[in-house]
């Protein structure tokens, strides 16, 4: 009988215990998916950064930001207000710091992301889809300093990035700021009931390195935790049409003199879905990437910067182990071409991207994609190339699935075309992610016969397993700030027979909280008939400063069955409203190569500005200087002599001018 009491008042004690433990959580105050009401705004406030207005007072407002890492309140808070009108989202924040006199602020050119600034930043999801591609978000550093990622990816261009405003400044307790975000750059579902849209807000301390949320996703970003603003009458859809036409003389030597003309265009078929055109594009100006000189066993990536193809390149983005299905930087000039891409429904993204080379080719990309939920999509895309000498056809299925912290994503391609070429690749990729380590595991297979004109696929005919295991950590007190270290393991076979990979790669980096960089690697193992063994070590000093910095990286070992030295000293100064840059490789292995990259530019206004570059190899030397006048608003003007792209010096006089209207 004692012994049923006493089990009796154990278990009530153990029952107590639990609820006592599940009351205290509930009462804990929530720091994913909190919910903040939608306020219709009655006067707009003036954006000066002053929070003096009255409308503030009638704003929905909020605070308690957390450590992304931790998950815990962090001391120097962020207090938030959030409004709308018919016309425009109006946000506002006072980011407190016990240290003011420490605030970073450095960046002044619009359109480039502060991340190594203080900054704080407001992501806003109109279709609710709580993944990346339906956020845009805004940012702002203490001086002002705007940059905006839209939807989709919609492109750089300001006219067409549209006139949202911002303004901060530097407090007593700390720095504070106002946002007014037009809708007609959004998009959004059009409703006549209230909707509920995904929020979020974010700071980054650059003095601490703390970056906090309002809803914490982590530090793998998991969308789904963000927040929601409830109860938002969207307004009413009114269509746009953008012009952009230009006319661009050259003067020069050989060629002799032209002129050229063209029009961009710009058009929003709903809220959700954009209309992009361009007759007789010219990139001319467009300073392309630089491919580096080190050694490779394949083809070398190079971004493409042209204008047209960044209009929805998060649509049109996607590849496996094999590569990237669509790389825009193989389609060479066009005299034409349309990009439609965005939001059908809540639910599905589509992007038809065509680029007409006439009596030539014709080069297109269908893309689509259906969310069954904020972890599940399915994406399909239809690659082509019709052409002189042959056409070519790459059809790709992909999925992505995850629950909690494992996944999977899958994909798989065939292609085909008229000199009868078929070929297929897939690969899925497992993969588990905590706070602070992750693995991977991805089986995968190219055939010898597959062929992707329109892709960047540098190697076929093997199949194999990659498999990664990383760690990564931060520390808010000692020397180091943050650590990363990743193993990966490489084995794969030839489709023949033979070994293709059998490498294995070590990459760590570290950064110290007296702000320099240490990056240590090594890669080796066999590579077809070759044994590599190859070291890479790298020193930035002044590693978060993008104005004053400066590092080497050197590079030793034997790869391709020659003994290899790599050297990249680098170097970025500002002095005033002159910046100046400095990069070089000096490559020793079977061949020896050199490259020197130096470019400069001087700030007159925001809005105009000198700058240049120079590329110096074995190759030639080429480079160019140029005056802009980039009127946000306005008529813009390009003046360049010599050539962005050219490998020599180009006698050449040219001056673009684009017309918004």
């Amino acid at each position: 009988m004692h012994l049923t009491r006493r089990l009796f008042l154990a278990a009530a004690m153990v029952v107590g215990a639990v609820l006592a433990t599940n009351t205290a959580l509930a009462a804990e105050p929530a720091t994913t998916r909190r919910d903040l009401p939608a306020v219709r705004l009655s006067t707009p406030p003036v954006i000066d950064g002053d929070l003096s207005d009255p409308c503030w007072q009638h704003a929905a407002k909020s605070g308690r930001f957390v450590d992304n890492l931790y998950g815990n309140p962090v001391a120097d808070q962020t207090e938030v207000w959030i409004g709308y009108t018919e016309t425009h989202i109006y946000v506002a924040f006072h980011a407190y710091d016990a240290q003011p006199g420490s605030i970073v602020a450095r960046e002044t050119k619009r359109g480039t992301m502060p991340s190594n600034d203080d900054y704080f930043s407001v992501s806003i999801d109109p279709f609710h889809s709580h993944n990346w591609g339906g956020r845009s978000w805004f940012a702002v550093n203490p001086i002002g300093t705007q940059f905006a990622h839209l939807a989709s990816g919609r492109g750089s261009k300001l006219e067409w990035e549209g006139a949202w405003q911002a303004a901060s400044r530097i407090v007593a307790d700390g720095w504070q700021g106002e946002m007014a975000i037009p809708w007609r750059i959004l998009n959004y579902p059009i409703s006549k009931q209230p909707v509920t849209c995904g929020l979020n807000f974010n700071r980054l301390c650059q003095r601490t390195k703390i970056n906090s949320w309002w809803c914490n996703i982590g530090p793998q970003e998991t969308y789904e935790l963000e927040g929601h603003w409830v109860g938002v009458v969207t307004p009413k859809f009114r269509r746009q049409l953008s012009l952009l036409p230009y006319a661009i003389p050259v003067l020069g030597t050989g060629a002799g003199s032209s002129t050229r003309a063209g029009i961009d265009a710009r058009y929003t078929l709903t809220p959700g879905l954009t209309a992009v055109a361009t007759l007789l594009p010219d990139f001319s100006t467009v300073e392309g990437a630089v491919e580096t000189i080190d050694f490779s066993y394949g083809q070398r990536y190079v971004p493409d910067r042209r204008p047209f193809f960044q209009e929805g390149s998060e649509v049109y983005n996607g590849g496996g182990v094999a590569g990237r299905y669509f790389h825009s930087g193989r389609i060479p000039g066009f005299d034409m071409g349309t990009n439609i891409y965005g939001r059908l429904t809540d639910r599905d993204t589509i992007g038809v991207l065509t680029a007409v080379k006439l009596g030539s080719r014709v080069d297109s990309v269908l893309r689509g994609r259906h969310e069954f939920g904020p972890t599940t999509t399915f994406d399909f895309a239809l690659i082509s190339r019709d052409g002189n000498p042959r056409t070519n056809r790459v059809l790709v299925f992909g999925e992505n699935l995850r629950r909690g912290r494992w996944g999977v994503d899958a994909a798989w391609a065939a292609s085909w075309g008229g000199d009868a070429r078929r070929g297929a690749t897939w690969n899925a990729f497992f993969y588990h992610q905590a706070p602070r380590f992750f693995f991977d595991a991805i089986p995968h297979a190219v055939s010898a016969g597959f062929c992707d004109d329109l892709g960047f696929i540098p190697f076929t005919g093997y199949r194999g397993v990659i498999a990664d295991a990383g760690y990564v950590n931060q520390w808010r007190k000692g020397p180091i700030r943050d650590l990363v270290a990743v193993l990966t393991t490489n084995d794969s076979r030839k489709t023949g027979g033979g070994v293709f990979r059998r490498t294995r790669t070590f990459f760590s980096e570290l950064s110290t909280r007296s702000d320099y960089g240490l990056t240590l690697t090594w890669d080796g193992g066999r590579y077809e008939e070759f044994n590599d063994a190859v070291w890479t070590v790298a020193l930035r000093v002044r590693a978060s400063d993008p104005y004053h910095h400066y590092g080497i990286g050197y590079s030793w070992g034997r790869q391709a069955g020659a003994y290899k030295r790599f050297v990249t000293p680098s170097a970025v100064w500002r002095w005033g409203r002159l910046t100046l840059g400095v990069e070089s490789s000096i490559l020793s292995h079977k061949e020896h190569a050199y490259q020197h990259i130096v470019t400069a530019n001087y700030d007159i206004t925001e809005r105009r500005g000198i700058g240049g570059r120079l590329v110096a190899s074995n190759g030639g030397t080429g480079g160019y200087l140029a005056f802009r006048d980039s009127g946000y608003g306005g008529v813009e003007r390009y003046l360049v002599f010599g050539d962005p792209n050219a490998n020599r010096l180009m006698k050449k006089v040219m001056l673009k001018t684009v017309w918004p209207l």
